[in-house]
């Protein structure tokens, strides 16, 4: 999942934004309409070129190809301090 909030959703998001403020500056005064906001939704996806930041996002991430090493062991990795509270002494 981490693919997908790394570089599909914030540049889709971005892109979503982008279409309801040009909407909203041509149709003043108006409200979305479901209708709206689906064509709106598939302007975006469709700018979002997502096959190719798709790819881009699995390997960003060390998914594919695979990089164990993509990020540092530590401190990444260590256990948060609300596990080592609710887990107790080890």
């Amino acid at each position: 999942m981490q693919p997908l909030g790394v570089v599909l959703m914030a540049p889709l998001s971005q892109y979503y934004t982008q279409e309801v403020d040009k909407w909203l500056l041509q149709h003043s005064g108006r409200c979305l309409s479901e209708k709206q906001v689906a064509e709106l939704y598939g302007k975006a996806f469709m700018r979002a070129d997502l096959m190719q930041t798709g790819v881009n996002g699995l390997r960003k991430t060390g998914v594919y190809p695979f990089d164990p090493n993509i990020f540092p062991r530590l401190p990444l990795f260590e256990p948060s301090r609300t596990t080592k509270i609710c887990s107790g002494p080890r």
